[in-house]
């Protein structure tokens, strides 16, 4: 997932950043968020406004009852192209999502994280709510016979050592923490058949690094490399020599 690799399996490469909520993309104002689009528009050139709703739970004071109710939320999609995009961001009031479907580095990606917190700093969001980082990979072969020289044994044999019947997805999650940071490990036979049983050599590796903590702005590349740092790390502690061959080495 680093640039040592001239392959990869990634489906999907996402950074989200949350803030607390931004008025002026609240107010229903027309183009609320043009200042925002004006910066990124040379690579993002296309876009799309998504009304959705979101729940809201509030005290109403009285015998310590929960209020609940819903109001509209706005998304702005902003694409790269107009049909088969590669890349895209989702805005919010409170919400920004970067999705790469054709990844090549961290580098390049992290480009356009600086062009979203350029982009951003046209408003008054100073502190990060949350920040995380994923990547998804969907391994899937057509002629290897079994996982054990591509992925860690620790990774494959949970199922294969404990069940022997017709399996129809076997899927483990992992959470633990890092320095300052909440990992999250998905891994397993995905099945893209499924509920049909497995027939064929897919397996996934999915790892999501989290900051919940609240951070300066400033502080979110430096944060975000590192993250990928982590993420790297533990993708090789997943993989296994003759998959290293099929992603070829620099």
């Amino acid at each position: 997932m680093e640039n040592k690799y001239k392959k990869n399996y990634l489906t999907d490469v996402i950074f989200e950043l949350k803030f607390p909520p931004v008025l002026e993309f609240m107010d229903g104002v027309n183009s609320p968020v043009s200042k925002f689009q004006k910066k990124i528009v040379d690579e993002f050139s296309y876009s799309k406004v998504d009304i959705g709703e979101e729940l809201v739970v509030m005290p109403n004071g009285i015998n310590s009852e929960i209020s609940t109710s819903t109001r509209k939320k706005m998304s702005w999609v902003f694409y790269n192209e107009s049909s088969n995009p590669t890349k895209k961001i989702i805005l919010t009031h409170n919400s920004v999502i970067l999705v790469y479907n054709e990844y090549n580095n961290f580098e390049e990606f992290s480009e356009s994280i600086n062009l979203i917190l350029d982009a951003l700093s046209d408003y008054p969001i100073k502190k990060s709510e949350y920040i995380g980082l994923r990547y998804i990979n969907q391994l899937s072969f057509d002629n290897i016979s079994d996982w054990s020289k591509l992925i860690n044994t620790n990774l494959h044999l949970v199922t294969s050592k404990f069940v022997k019947n017709d399996i129809l997805r076997s899927m483990h999650t992992l959470e633990f923490k890092e320095k300052d940071y909440q990992i999250q490990f998905v891994f397993g036979q995905f099945n893209s058949e499924y509920p049909n049983p497995i027939s064929k050599k897919e397996f996934a590796l999915d790892y999501t690094c989290r900051c919940k903590d609240s951070n300066d702005i400033i502080d979110v590349p430096k944060i975000t490399k590192e993250m990928n740092e982590i993420i790297v790390k533990w993708f090789e502690k997943s993989i296994l020599d003759d998959l290293r061959e099929k992603l070829e080495v620099e």
